[in-house]
């Protein structure tokens, strides 16, 4: 499996509990968030909202779970700025 290099911490944010207990499965980190999210934007507030205390953020790269193939280095760029 490959994965981002770059990253500190993956959180997965999510309103689904099936989902969050597929992460937790595996040892993930979840945030539940609201229904009321309209998007991943939105979801992605909202998680940061609860995970403040462990902030502050250099930087938050926001995945979508319809992106499961998406290439690692893309994230790292990401991260890298560039």
């Amino acid at each position: 499996t490959q994965k981002a290099e770059s990253l500190d911490r993956v959180v997965v944010a999510t309103d689904d509990e099936r989902i969050a207990a597929a992460v937790t499965a595996v040892g993930g980190d979840v945030v539940m968030t609201s229904t009321n999210c309209e998007n991943g934007t939105q979801r992605v507030l909202e998680a940061l909202s609860s995970l403040e205390k462990d902030g502050p953020w250099d930087v938050v790269v926001n995945v979508q779970g319809d992106e499961p193939m998406i290439d690692p280095k893309h994230i790292d760029a990401v991260v890298a700025g560039t």
